[in-house]
Order: structure tokens, then C-alpha cells, then sequence
């Protein structure tokens, strides 16, 4: 039976609550089994901000580099993690520059 028309239809309230306690718990572990995603574009961008000389080029750079490496990674769950990397980083380098000039 589908979890909300087992709550909306549960008479007791013991086990409605135990039905939203269920679900908090899930959505933590999901978010607990993907805290380590976009761990390599943090890295790039770090270092990006962290050298005055650096340029968007090195950014690109580095996503090349993480899709060089998703291509030869054995195991799925990297591979999709550096490929998100990658994208996050294509995302933010049209950004770069302007908020690299903000902060300093």
C-alpha cells in the first residue's frame, strides 16, 4: 500500500506516526549516502578563489580532467560523482570571474 494512503486511511495514530518517522529517517540516509558528491568541483573551485592568478581556463581544466577520469572509473557511484563535479564546475566557471573579482 502506498505510505500516504496508509497514513490518510491508519487509524491509529502509533502507527501514522511511525510512518513519518520512517520517512524523515530515509530522507537523512539519502542525503547521508550523497554528502560526498560535488567533493572534487568544491576542491577545483577552492583552489580557483585561493590563487589570485588563476583563471577560468584552469576550471575547465579541471572538469576535463574529472570526465577523463569518470570515463575510466570502474565503479558507478564515482563515476556519476565525478561527472557531477564536472558539470558543477561548467556551471559555475561562466560565473567565475565576477564573483572571484567580488571577493577580493
Amino acid at each position: 500500500m502506498c505510505k500516504l494512503a496508509e497514513y490518510m486511511v491508519s487509524a491509529s495514530s502509533v502507527r501514522r506516526r511511525a510512518l513519518v518517522k520512517r520517512q524523515i529517517k530515509q530522507t537523512l540516509e539519502d542525503a547521508d549516502k550523497h554528502r560526498w558528491w560535488y567533493q572534487e568541483a568544491r576542491a577545483d573551485i577552492r583552489k580557483f578563489f585561493r590563487d589570485p592568478t588563476a583563471t577560468k581556463s584552469q576550471l575547465s581544466a579541471a572538469s576535463n580532467r574529472l570526465r577523463d577520469s569518470a570515463a575510466v572509473e570502474l565503479k558507478e557511484s564515482t563515476r556519476r560523482s565525478l561527472l557531477a563535479s564536472a558539470r558543477a564546475i561548467e556551471a559555475f566557471a561562466p560565473i567565475a570571474d565576477s564573483v572571484k573579482a567580488r571577493r577580493s
